[in-house]
């Protein structure tokens, strides 16, 4: 695609960063300085060119957007935690059964949780298990609308999901985001900037300092428990407590 492309300027990656052999058809590459976060890396390219980076998303929804979609946030009392089901591989995904243990749990402690995300075969069948298992079922807001998700996971007082885009809009949001990591690297690809103290990893092994790499590290995902996540939502309620109005709808990551 890159060798196709009709521009007297292509810019890539060195070689040693460069996927799929990239590098042999771009004709100028930014400087090799071995593997940092991907969001870190991408500035790079803006550090090439001269551009100073600029950390505003402004991923929240528009005041027209909150008021069409007010009706599908759960009405209740108390704090909602979003959850996320679904990935674009399996290996990233946290068992069904698991977060029908911690929604009961959750709901021990006056937390409501509800399922977001998009409505994929996978997804439907998760939400299927978890309905069967969990004593109190959780609000479905699956659908396949991204403006939607966007608005529900600014509202909710936190949010709980495996490395998929949604983590990193809520990140991005600033809704308190406990990250389920274990497939892939958090060193690479985990929370930027924030949530750390939120983050669960099950990539490395107690006391590892593991390198950053694209390794894949398939069966981590089964080394969370559902204790572990509600101790992280537990932390995140009373670490970044927050309602309604202060959704910040911004998405300006701390610095």
């Amino acid at each position: 695609m890159t060798a196709l492309l009709p521009s007297d300027r292509k810019l890539g990656f060195d070689r040693e960063r460069a996927r799929d052999a990239n590098w042999l058809f771009t004709t100028e590459r930014i400087a090799p300085a071995g593997q940092h976060h991907v969001q870190d890396q991408y500035f790079e390219f803006l550090q090439h060119l001269g551009v100073p980076p600029l950390l505003e998303w402004k991923l929240g929804p528009t005041p027209e957007e909150a008021e069409c979609y007010a009706g599908a946030y759960p009405c209740v009392d108390g704090p909602v935690a979003a959850m996320v089901l679904g990935t674009s591989k399996p290996a990233k995904e946290w068992p069904a059964d698991r977060y029908a243990t911690a929604i009961d749990a959750l709901h021990a402690m006056g937390v409501r949780t509800m399922l977001v995300g998009g409505r994929s075969e996978r997804e439907l069948a998760a939400a299927e298990t978890i309905r069967r298992m969990a004593r109190h079922a959780p609000v479905d807001a699956l659908e396949w609308d991204l403006r939607k998700l966007v608005y529900l996971i600014d509202r909710a007082d936190v949010l709980v999901s495996p490395d998929t885009g949604p983590l990193h809009a809520g990140v991005a949001l600033g809704t308190p985001t406990v990250a389920l990591m274990g497939y892939t690297n958090p060193k690479r690809v985990g929370p930027y900037r924030r949530f750390h103290d939120l983050m669960i990893d099950a990539y490395g092994d107690p006391g590892e300092d593991y390198a950053i790499t694209a390794e894949y590290r398939p069966g981590r995902m089964e080394r969370i428990t559902p204790e572990a996540v509600v101790e992280k939502v537990k932390l995140a309620l009373e670490r970044y407590p927050r309602s309604a109005s202060s959704a910040s709808g911004s998405g300006q990551p701390a610095p």
